[in-house]
């Protein structure tokens, strides 16, 4: 009877074993799993979206009050701003671009001349100004729809 009592006793030991060797695996799987996904829904709460990046629909008023609509496309890389702007007759990169807070500065070529534009974020608008060629008048603009 004693063999059988030592079988018996490793046949507990095995089951033991196996039953937390399961339960640990089942646990490290769920870690695994559920980790990442905790951690990149944090970092996506976690991340501030710079209000200034994207594309604004544009609309310069010359002296006359003839509106004249454009984009503007701000982005972010490496520690600086960058803009692009557009109109019916081309796009390019903006010259000059200074962002300090709220304040933005910048010009643009138009037509052989080159304009400054001098704007500030108010919320969710572009309100400022340009000048260039003897000429001036007000500037401002939206974001742009996503699409």
């Amino acid at each position: 009877m004693g063999d059988l009592a030592q079988e018996q006793q490793k046949l507990i030991i095995y089951k033991t074993v196996t039953r937390s060797s399961v339960s640990l695996k089942f646990l490290v799987a769920i870690i695994f799993c559920f980790v990442p996904v905790v951690l990149s829904t944090g970092t996506a709460r976690g991340q501030k979206t710079d209000p200034l990046v994207g594309k604004w629909s544009m609309t310069s008023t010359t002296s006359d009050g003839d509106e004249i609509p454009w984009s503007l496309t701000f982005s972010y890389a490496n520690g600086k701003y960058s803009a692009t702007s557009s109109y019916d007759q081309g796009e390019g990169p903006v010259k000059d671009l200074v962002v300090e807070g709220s304040k933005i500065h910048f010009r643009v070529p138009h037509e052989g001349d080159d304009y400054d534009i001098d704007l500030k974020l108010n919320g969710g608008s572009l309100v400022g100004t340009w000048s260039g060629n003897g000429m001036s008048g007000g500037t401002k603009g939206h974001k742009a729809a996503s699409s």
